[in-house]
């Protein structure tokens, strides 16, 4: 028997890729090509997990049908005693739609009144989008009640809907609305000025218009869609800003906060109580839903304010 031998491969004949090979097996950048691949996807995996768990943990909708009153008692030098303990409700962001659907908004109503305000105020975004579900929420807002009225303004996705439709429906509500504008309510002697400025991103804000008649020693509450638009006040007249917009950030992660706040200064103004120098912030997280139909740690908010009369 003859075996055929075939001839040997020694490592010293296997040809080892060149560098120049290898550049050109992976392209001109292709090194640093999947580098950056690999970087982008080390860096968003984790939070789709993340996001993954909090759509399982909320269940998809998540805290977006619980209602939580949050409860605030800010002081004021300038608040006459007559109006010492007046009971305001701040309702902002409804977001009327098919992601922040009139049932459950109709339940924010129901417990808007049963904490029986003095006052009701409204910080805007009352649609989504379209004209849909105008109808909708003037049939909602007609049901708000409170013996010193129910005043608002206006925020950017009234002015993306339709802003005529939207104010057209305030007023058929029975709401008093007060873009660049103000309202006196009196009781004894003394009063209290309610004013409002045109939303940050879609309207003007006249703050001389909406100031017009106060004097610094009034107390004057002012409503503004966007927080933002405190970084630009400089008015000693003004002592309560109210604001939504940010909706909390609508998610709002351990460790990390508010996702989306939709404001140039994140969490800073994302909600709660703020004080400045010559005024104090109150920013709510909202009632709706935009975007996504849920929310995660960051529970819709009907505002209970409790004004009260000492040394801010």
């Amino acid at each position: 028997m003859f075996l055929t031998m075939l001839p040997s491969q020694s490592t010293q004949n296997i040809r080892k890729p060149s560098p120049l090979a290898y550049k050109r097996r992976f392209g001109k950048k292709g090194v640093w090509t999947y580098a950056k691949r690999a970087f982008v996807v080390g860096l968003y995996l984790p939070l789709l997990i993340l996001l993954r768990w909090i759509f399982t943990a909320a269940r998809f909708h998540g805290d977006a049908r619980s209602i939580e009153v949050t409860r605030t008692t800010p002081v004021f030098s300038q608040l006459p005693t007559a109006f010492d303990g007046l009971k305001i409700v701040f309702l902002t962001d409804f977001h009327c739609s098919p992601l922040t659907p009139p049932a459950f908004l109709e339940r924010v109503i129901e417990k808007a009144n049963q904490l029986e305000p003095d006052l009701i105020l409204l910080g805007g975004d009352y649609v989504s989008e379209g004209t849909d579900f105008v109808q909708p929420i003037e049939t909602l807002l007609a049901c708000l009640d409170a013996p010193l009225g129910v005043f608002g303004v206006l925020g950017n996705h009234d002015f993306d809907a339709d802003v005529c439709a939207v104010r057209t429906a305030l007023q058929r509500a029975g709401i008093v609305e007060l873009t660049n504008t103000n309202i006196w309510l009196t009781r004894a002697d003394s009063r209290i000025c309610i004013t409002g400025v045109g939303d940050l991103w879609e309207d003007a804000q006249d703050i001389h218009a909406a100031l017009h008649g106060a004097v610094k020693g009034d107390m004057v509450i002012l409503l503004s869609h966007n927080p933002d638009f405190v970084m630009e006040l400089d008015d000693a007249r003004v002592c309560l800003v109210l604001s939504g917009h940010t909706h909390g950030g609508q998610i709002n992660l351990p460790w990390f906060g508010p996702l989306i706040t939709n404001s140039k200064y994140r969490g800073q103004l994302a909600n709660g109580l703020r004080s400045f120098e010559s005024f104090q912030l109150y920013v709510s997280r909202g009632l709706g839903t935009v975007m996504l139909p849920f929310r995660y740690n960051c529970p819709p908010e009907v505002t209970l304010i409790e004004l009260k009369t000492g040394d801010s």
